[in-house]
């Protein structure tokens, strides 16, 4: 179940166009997470990242149980 909604919500943010930067960085916070959550090459990025969190953080419970 987990595996396949990770899939799906991967797909739609593949699948959806990019927000476009509005010129100056920084403008507004929820305007760069939607640049980085919808462009693809951000999201691969971000998502990799996540992962890589996720699995140290369970490494860490897992050693400590």
């Amino acid at each position: 179940m987990t595996r396949t909604l990770l899939t799906g919500l991967a797909a739609v943010a593949l699948a959806t166009p990019a927000a476009a930067h509005t010129g100056a960085h920084g403008k507004s916070v929820m305007t760069e997470i939607t640049h980085w959550l919808s462009s693809p090459i951000h999201s691969g990025g971000t998502i990799l990242a996540l992962v890589a969190l996720v699995t140290v953080a369970y490494i860490i419970k897992r050693r400590k149980a």
